[in-house]
């Protein structure tokens, strides 16, 4: 009688053990299901922000390649500008040299003529 009253306190607390297991996979199991989802619901976001990111590279690479293009334009222009100006600077000397020469040129030949005439006087 001791023994088998020995063999059901025992088996009643295996019992008891195997319940507490099963009902702590089934919640475990029940959690598990629950945070499934909010794992793919992480997992999406996750990827949602990495397309995100990779069109925001783009994007940026875009206008990069955009504004170095606007700075070689603008570039392009000043260049312009100040071969404009140096032109007309040249120009300007230019014209200043010819007036110069022309001006020496016309000085030796009233000299040459005044120095004919002296030396014609002379002889």
């Amino acid at each position: 009688m001791v023994w088998l009253s020995k063999d059901f306190e025992s088996e009643r607390k295996w019992k008891l053990a195997q319940a507490k297991k099963v009902a702590f996979r089934a919640s475990k199991g029940m959690l598990d299901h629950a945070t499934r989802g909010e794992k793919k619901l992480k997992e999406e976001e996750q990827r949602l922000r990495k397309v995100a990111l990779n069109i925001s590279k783009d994007v940026k690479k875009f206008w990069m390649k955009i504004e170095k293009l606007v700075l070689y334009k603008h570039q392009m222009e000043l260049d312009e500008k100040k071969k404009k100006a140096l032109d007309k600077q040249l120009e300007f000397l230019l014209g200043q040299t010819e007036r110069y020469s022309t001006m020496l040129a016309e000085n030796l030949v009233t000299r040459t003529n005044l120095c004919n005439s002296i030396h014609c006087r002379v002889k």
